[in-house]
Parts: structure tokens; sequence; C-alpha cells
């Protein structure tokens, strides 16, 4: 997980607006700020065989207003013979009332499909990024927030500014 703040002087220009219309415009600015990092680190991650690990990469803006760039735990992928041999993206969405666990979804597709393999990106992306020891690390989010952190600040400032206008 990386997280971003914005930038000292854009932060202290926001603390004078009310807070309502400040986290609105906030919310907006670092979701916009954040897609260049989410590129950026898609394009690092290793494509491997399935190319879940860059497909399962997101960001989110928190109630406390950082952004976060993640692996996302409820994307799984799935290869048997109903998907023709290759690797398909199943995303899990956990329901109001629902048993959405990955336990219950592997359960569930592996009675359909007996020979189904599934793989979990969120399970291996901390060992791609930090590597193991067989393996040397391969890192893709935090190269991605390094060099992704100027133009997500220059976008951050350029909505603040034409959120503020509107307002």
């Amino acid at each position: 997980m990386i997280k971003t703040i914005g930038d000292a002087q854009i932060i202290r220009k926001i603390k004078k607006i009310q807070n309502s219309m400040k986290k609105r415009i906030l919310r907006k600015a670092i979701s916009k700020g954040l897609k260049p990092i989410v590129s950026i680190a898609k394009r690092r991650a290793p494509k491997g065989k399935t190319g879940l690990l860059s497909k399962s990469i997101k960001s989110k803006v928190t109630k406390k207003s950082n952004g976060k760039v993640f692996v996302d735990p409820r994307v799984i992928g799935v290869k048997s013979q109903a998907t023709g041999g290759g690797w398909s993206k199943v995303k899990v969405v956990a329901e109001r009332g629902a048993n959405r666990t990955y336990a219950a979804v592997k359960t569930a597709i592996q009675s359909q499909n007996p020979d189904a393999l599934i793989k979990k990106p969120a399970k291996y992306a901390h060992l791609v990024e930090f590597g193991t020891r067989r393996a040397p690390a391969k890192p893709f989010l935090r190269p991605a927030m390094t060099a992704g952190r100027a133009s997500a600040l220059l976008e951050i400032e350029k909505t603040v500014k034409t959120e503020l206008k509107k307002e």
C-alpha cells in the first residue's frame, strides 16, 4: 500500500474552506492524482503467465483524504477447460448477506470445474515487490510512486484550482 498526501501549500489553502466542500474537492483531486501512479504501476508490474497482477492494481481515496494504490484482494484468476485453457479474471465482490469470501468462491468454482487453477494476485504481490530468498525483487509499486509523484501533485493542484473556481 502506498499513501499519498497532497502538497503542503495546497493543504494550507484548503483548510480555509468549509469542511464539506473541502472533503468533496480533495476526494476528487486525489482520485485524479492517483491515476498516473496507477498507470505507471500497471506498466511496471511483471506480466508473468497470467497478467493478473497488473490487472488487479487499483487506487482508492480514504475517509481521511489520503490516497492509496494497492493490489485488489477481491480479484482472482481462473484457468480451466471452461476458459479455453487461458486465464480469465474473476472479481470477487462481497455482497451483503452473501457468502462471497475468497474461500467460498474458490469452493464454488472448483465444484463446477475440478481441474480449475485459481490464483489470487494479492497473495503474491508482496513477494514480487520485495523478492524472496530464491526470487529477486521486482519492485513496481514503490518506483511507480516515486515516478508519478510530481505528475500526481500537479494533477491534484490543477483539479483543486478548477473545483475552487466552480464553487
